[in-house]
C-alpha cells in the first residue's frame, strides 16, 4: 500500500512539532541544570530527531545533496532551501507550462483571479515600443499610449523576474524607483525608461495596504512572503512567514533592494522581535517609524494563509512554493507566487521554518529508502555533476494501472533515458539514466505512480555512473 512510503494523511512529524511550538509559546524558558547548562526542551529534541531523520534520508535516497546541505545539523538547517528548491526545479515544475504560471506576472494573475482571489490589477503591458491596455485589449505604438500612462497612477514591474529589479512607481507627475530615487514622469523619460528595458513591463493599480502595515514604513507596499507545502493528498500547509519592509523613501519591499524581513509567528498571529537587512544587520525597531517590531500585531494574517495554501491546492504543484501577498483594506491580495525562494530570507528571522518543512517531507517520504547508501553511493565523488544510471523494481498494485506510461512521460518530460516493462512476478522494471539529481528527484514520482498504482517497495538492482540517450516502454 502507498502508506508503506510514509503517512499520507495526518502529518505526524509537523503536528507534533507545531504543538510544541505552541506549548513553548505559552511557558516560560526552560530551567538550567546543576551544571549551569541548559536542559534541552521537548521542541529542541524534537527538531533534534527530524533533523536527524533528514541527514538519514538525504544521505541513503539524495546522495548528490550530502556535501552541499547534510553533513552537520547547522548545514541542514541553514541550507534546507537548496534541497527543496532543488526538487520544484528537477521534479515538481514538470512541463513548461506549470512554470510559466508563476514566472510570468500576467499568466499568474489571470490564474489567481480565476482560484477567486485578487491581485492588483494589471493596467498596461509594455514591451519597449509597443503598448497593450489590457482592459480592452488595445495594442498601440508606445508613442499613442505614453502620454496616458504618465499622466496615471501605476506600479511598474518586470513582467519577468524578481527581487524589485527594474520596479518603479508612477505618481504625481513622478517617477519613484525602487531604492527612493526620484525623477520626472514626463512621457519622454519614461519612453526612454521603457526603450531601454530589456524586459516587457507590466503596469499595475497600486495596491493599498492597512493601516498597521502602513505604519511600519509608509512609502512601501509592505508584504507577507509566506511559503506552503503541498503534500501528496494535494492538502497545502503553511509552514512559515516573514513580513517584508522597505525603509526610508523606498517603494519596494525586498531585502535584495534595501529592505528588511521580519519573521511573523505562525502560531501567534504576531512578528518575532528582530528584523534582519540583505547585510545581515539586525533590528529590533523599524529604521524609519522607530515602531518595535517584538509582538506587534498582524490583523487580517489568517486570511493571507488560507489564501495561499488555497491558490498552491488549486494549482497544484510544486512541493513548495513562497508567495508574496499584501493586507489590503479590501482583504487579501497576492502579487507573486515564487518556486525558487530564498531560504535564507526564513531562517534568519523564523528559528522553526526549517524543522517544519523537513518535519512535513519526513512525514510522506521519509520511509522511502531505495538503498543508494547500502550500495556505497553516497560515497561516490561529486556524485552531484556526474550521470547516474539506476535499475530499479517497483512492487504493489503497478500493472494494468497505467504505471508504465505514466512513468515514460514523467521521464521523458524531464529528459531521462531508460526504459520500463512489467515482470512476469507482476513487480516493473524502471531503468533511468540522466544527470544524478535529475534521477534522485525523478524516484518520488516512481514511488508515486499514477492515480490507481498503489506502490508499496521500491528496490535498487543496479546502480552505476554512466550514459543512456533514450527512454522506452517495453513489452
Amino acid at each position: 500500500m502507498r502508506e508503506a512510503l510514509g503517512p499520507s494523511g495526518h502529518l505526524r512529524l509537523l503536528s507534533e512539532l507545531r504543538d510544541l511550538e505552541t506549548q513553548a509559546a505559552a511557558s516560560p524558558a526552560p530551567c538550567r541544570s546543576g551544571a549551569d547548562q541548559p536542559v534541552k526542551s521537548p521542541l529542541a529534541q524534537h527538531s533534534e530527531k527530524i533533523f536527524a531523520q533528514a541527514r538519514q534520508h538525504i544521505r541513503s535516497c539524495f546522495p548528490s545533496f550530502w556535501g552541499p546541505i547534510a553533513s552537520n545539523d547547522q548545514k541542514i538547517r541553514r541550507k534546507f532551501g537548496t534541497f527543496f528548491r532543488e526538487l520544484n526545479l528537477y521534479h515538481f515544475d514538470g512541463p513548461q507550462i506549470g512554470k510559466i504560471v508563476y514566472d510570468d506576472k500576467l499568466i499568474f494573475d489571470a490564474v489567481i483571479t480565476k482560484i477567486g482571489y485578487g491581485s492588483p490589477k494589471a493596467v498596461w503591458k509594455v514591451d519597449g515600443t509597443r503598448a497593450l491596455r489590457i482592459s480592452d485589449n488595445a495594442q498601440m505604438p508606445l508613442s499613442d499610449a505614453i502620454g496616458e500612462i504618465a499622466a496615471g497612477t501605476y506600479f511598474a514591474k518586470y513582467r519577468i523576474g524578481g527581487g524589485g529589479r527594474g520596479a518603479f512607481l508612477i505618481r504625481g507627475n513622478q517617477v519613484t524607483f525602487a531604492d527612493g530615487t526620484l525623477s520626472d514622469s514626463d512621457p519622454v523619460t519614461l519612453a526612454e525608461i521603457f526603450r531601454s528595458s530589456t524586459q516587457d513591463y507590466l503596469l499595475q493599480e497600486v495596491a493599498g495596504q492597512v493601516d498597521a502595515l502602513s505604519a511600519l514604513n509608509a512609502s512601501s507596499l509592505n508584504t507577507i512572503r509566506c511559503l506552503t507545502y503541498l503534500d501528496r493528498r494535494g492538502s497545502a500547509h503553511v509552514m512559515g512567514a516573514t513580513l517584508r519592509l522597505g525603509a526610508e523613501t523606498m517603494v519596494v519591499d525586498n531585502a535584495s533592494s534595501g529592505g528588511l524581513f521580519c519573521g511573523v509567528d505562525i502560531n501567534r498571529g504576531c512578528l518575532f522581535g528582530t528584523a534582519v537587512n540583505k547585510a545581515e544587520a539586525t533590528f529590533t525597531r523599524h529604521p524609519t517609524s522607530g515602531i518595535p517590531f517584538e509582538d506587534y500585531p498582524l490583523p487580517g494574517l489568517e486570511s493571507v494563509f488560507q489564501m495561499c495554501t488555497r491558490c498552491h491546492e488549486s494549482i497544484g504543484h510544486p512541493m513548495t512554493v513562497g508567495w508574496d501577498a499584501v493586507i489590503s483594506p479590501g482583504g487579501p491580495m497576492l502579487l507573486e507566487g515564487n518556486t525558487r525562494w530564498m531560504a535564507k530570507l526564513h531562517t534568519q528571522v523564523d528559528p522553526g521554518v526549517a524543522a517544519r518543512v523537513w518535519a512535513a517531507y519526513l512525514d510522506e517520504w521519509g520511509e522511502l529508502d531505495i538503498g543508494f547508501a547500502r550500495a556505497g553511493f553516497a560515497r561516490t565523488a561529486r556524485v552531484r555533476d556526474k550521470r547516474l544510471t539506476v535499475s530499479l523494481k517497483v512492487e504493489g498494485k503497478v500493472q494494468k494501472v497505467g504505471y508504465r506510461r505514466w512513468v515514460a512521460r514523467h521521464a521523458k518530460e524531464r529528459a531521462l533515458a531508460g526504459h520500463v516493462r512489467n515482470l512476469d512476478d507482476g513487480s516493473v522494471a524502471v531503468r533511468l539514466s540522466g544527470p544524478a539529481r535529475r534521477v534522485e528527484a525523478m524516484l518520488l514520482l516512481v514511488a508515486t505512480g499514477p492515480r490507481r498504482a498503489e506502490v508499496s517497495t521500491v528496490s535498487v538492482e543496479d546502480l552505476a555512473l554512466t550514459a543512456e540517450d533514450d527512454f522506452a516502454v517495453l513489452t
